[in-house]
């Protein structure tokens, strides 16, 4: 799109020139000439969104999580122990499990 303001040539260059719904936030740069006489946006190529706290291990009791600087984290399940006999040694078995399987 091109247009005149003010007697500075505006170029916006989009992705997709065929969507234009409503408002939409738009990622890119923004550059001025030396004699600001023209002004010109260029959207930046979509990104997929960081994925944050990879599950490595989803157990019937626990799962298990890894963060992008490599920590690992270990969530219980919203259950009721008083379902599970033995709940310790059964979360206890799913720990040891989930980390042997980390560093085998």
């Amino acid at each position: 799109m091109k247009k005149t303001l003010m007697n500075v040539k505006v170029t916006i260059v989009t992705n997709d020139e065929n969507v234009n719904k409503g408002k939409r936030v738009r990622n890119g740069a923004l550059s001025l000439s030396a004699d600001a006489k023209e002004m010109k946006f260029v959207e930046s190529a979509p990104r997929r969104p960081r994925q944050r706290g990879t599950k490595i291990v989803d157990g019937q009791l626990l799962s298990m999580t890894q963060n992008d600087r490599g920590q690992f984290r270990i969530h219980t399940k919203a259950i009721d122990p008083r379902e599970f006999p033995n709940y310790a040694f059964v979360l206890y078995c799913e720990a040891t499990d989930a980390m042997n399987k980390i560093f085998k």
